[in-house]
């Protein structure tokens, strides 16, 4: 946490040194915003390994020590990470799609789809939280040998996240226009970004328990079950369902935001039936 502020510090400073220009500090423009952010991730990698080898921490790690390969470790860290390499990279690729339908799309369509999207990124912030403490809590519960435990972990986390995820929904679904206008001054996007955001308001309990019952799933190893109901969420109900409703049923942006939710909806019932099934209790990783 501390080093993610640190590094935001720096990038918010930079960006606005390297962009606008400061004293001997020449006009950037968005050259100067990617230098700004290759400067704060520098400085993040840099705390980040002092951290690790600083000898003050739980996990700590020293240069001269000699690290041998073991292919058992090898092995359980590829069963856990491939599944979940190819998760991201499969849900990477249909959000390009996403993108790329959006896109296609007029003027507003887009300006009102970033704007909406950033809006709504406000409720990420709690939901993530909630999903890495379901991460390690239902993994170190069940490490520890006691399913029972994991599954109230992660419950409870989904119903933190819940609680505080409807509330910003409720938020967004009241004062849609608050939100969305601290990012742009347009009427027009203004109007559409609006909508887009009351639709996904629905959707925020949905949202809080796909990342918590994920984060939970693959804390215990079960990356390949978050892989399947990711892909099917995301290929099989929101980039079909954004093309159909959005391009062919001609309902534009707010054709692709219905999708956006239903996928969601999709998701965090495939992953309350997986974790309620209990399959991930039996997991050796």
């Amino acid at each position: 946490m501390v080093i993610t502020g640190v590094s935001n510090v720096i990038n918010i400073v930079g960006n606005y040194i390297l962009i606008y220009g400061v004293g001997p500090v020449p006009a950037m423009g968005i050259a100067g915003a990617a230098w700004a952010t290759n400067i704060a991730r520098l400085v993040g990698a840099v705390l980040v390994f002092r951290a690790v080898h600083g000898g003050r921490g739980v996990l700590s790690l020293r240069l001269h020590e000699r690290f041998r390969f073991d292919p058992d470790i090898v092995g359980r860290i590829v069963r856990v990470g491939i599944p979940a390499a190819v998760e991201q990279g499969l849900m990477r690729s249909a959000q390009l799609v996403y993108g790329m339908i959006v896109a296609g799309l007029d003027t507003v369509s887009i300006a009102a789809h970033a704007v909406a999207l950033t809006a709504e990124s406000i409720s990420f912030m709690p939901g993530a939280g909630f999903s890495l403490a379901a991460t390690t809590l239902v993994g170190q519960s069940l490490g520890a040998g006691d399913p029972d435990r994991a599954e109230q972990s992660g419950y409870e986390s989904g119903k933190m996240a819940t609680l505080v995820m409807s509330g910003m929904g409720i938020l967004f679904f009241i004062f849609p226009r608050f939100f969305v206008g601290l990012f742009s001054r347009d009427p027009e996007v203004i109007d559409l970004a609006s909508q887009c955001l009351r639709i996904v308001a629905i959707s925020q309990p949905a949202l809080a328990w796909v990342m918590t019952l994920a984060g939970g799933l693959r804390g215990v190893g079960d990356t390949r079950w978050v892989m399947v109901i990711t892909v099917l969420g995301f290929w099989g109900v929101r980039v079909s369902l954004a093309y159909i409703l959005a391009t062919s049923m001609e309902l534009g942006l707010i054709g692709a935001w219905i999708a956006m939710i239903l996928d969601l909806f999709v998701r965090a019932l495939l992953l309350a039936w997986r974790f309620r099934q209990g399959g991930w209790k039996e997991i050796d990783v």
